[in-house]
């Protein structure tokens, strides 16, 4: 079995009778629904299973439910915590698309060949921004057309041309 898939974070309590809110990786993902098993893991500890009781999208994010997270003391202890699901639960990514955990620890380098490290983690902001760290320091590349060439499982590598004056 695949270990677990990060797909969000809990943001902030909302309300007085446990209700969450959660941000997702994926903004346009589908995958929080009233009945689905997710996990719930507060820093490195191991993450424990929860069941959804309700799901609503916001503007901003996700308005969850949680089976025995009652009023907001106990959602307020989940603030931070992050929400995961299991690979075998989620639909396969398209073409060109990929989950986190699958490249993470890929290495990366430029068309022209300079080793940049290897992919570290990744954030979004109004796109999704790779960190590498390497021997020469951190770098971060957003992931656009035209600066992200290729993603090489074969050889767990990912290949950029960023603008001159990025790096």
């Amino acid at each position: 079995m695949c270990a677990p898939l990060p797909i969000g974070r809990i943001v902030r309590p909302r309300g007085l009778r446990g209700e969450l809110i959660a941000r997702l990786y994926n903004e346009a993902s589908e995958v929080l629904k009233a009945g689905r098993a997710v996990m719930i893991r507060s820093g490195a500890s191991e993450p424990r299973a929860v069941l959804v009781t309700g799901a609503n999208r916001l503007p901003r994010g996700w308005a969850l439910t949680l089976d025995g997270v009652a009023d907001r003391s106990a959602a307020e202890e989940l603030v931070g915590c992050e929400l995961l699901v299991e690979r075998e639960g989620l639909p396969a990514p398209a073409d060109g698309e990929y989950y986190w955990e699958e490249i993470r620890g890929f290495a990366v380098k430029t068309v022209s060949g300079r080793s940049l490290g290897h992919l570290a983690s990744l954030f979004h902001t109004n796109v999704d921004i790779l960190v590498i760290k390497g021997e020469d320091g951190e770098y971060m590349i957003p992931v656009v057309e035209g600066f992200v060439e290729r993603i090489d499982h074969e050889r767990r590598l990912i290949l950029v041309d960023p603008p001159e004056g990025l790096l």
